[in-house]
């Protein structure tokens, strides 16, 4: 229960907190411009059909994506009910990557 004396307190912690909101969003939206977009056809594709065939033998499932703004690979799997997702810029070796995640799978 909010009493009048805890309300400017509170009224308070929410105006920093929508501050540093602010801060976070002027900053992802200046990194945008300076970055490569993500694409998946420049990953090969050998690689991501064998991370789907690892995956789905384990009973799991596989998804691909980009992050909201395009600037980075979206990989989730779902196996025996937990989600793991990862998120890969294209500025790091998406090829590596992906052959370090099948050999995780392959062991």
């Amino acid at each position: 229960m909010t009493t009048e004396k805890n309300a400017p307190e509170k009224k308070r912690n929410e105006t920093i907190e929508n501050a540093r909101k602010d801060a976070r969003r002027a900053e992802r939206r200046k990194m945008r411009g300076r970055q490569e977009t993500a694409d998946w056809a420049n990953v090969e594709t050998s690689q991501i059909c064998r991370l789907i065939e690892l995956v789905t033998t384990e009973g799991g499932t596989i998804t691909f994506g980009y992050t909201r703004d395009g600037g980075a690979y979206y990989v989730n799997y779902y196996i025996d009910g937990e989600s793991e997702k990862h998120y890969v810029r294209p500025t790091e070796d998406v090829d590596e990557w992906f052959l370090n995640e099948i050999q995780y799978f392959e062991i």
